[in-house]
């Protein structure tokens, strides 16, 4: 659990096709932690559902969150 008055300046993760879609606890987690920024780094090509992962990586890089 991250305490809800730290807000990281930048967040990066790695492996990010981990999180390729909204039911994983990876896409969770970057989703509600506190950020300015997110980068996502993954060496994997997106595959089955391309228009779904490239969704959910959208919405991951919203600020408002």
């Amino acid at each position: 659990d991250i305490p809800v008055y730290l807000i990281f300046d930048l967040l990066i993760v790695d492996e990010a096709h981990k999180a390729k879609t909204a039911y994983t606890q990876l896409y969770c987690a970057i989703r509600w932690c506190p950020k300015k920024f997110l980068l996502l780094i993954s060496g994997s090509p997106l595959s089955n559902n391309p228009t779904e992962e490239l969704f959910a990586y959208i919405i991951l890089m919203r600020l408002e969150n």
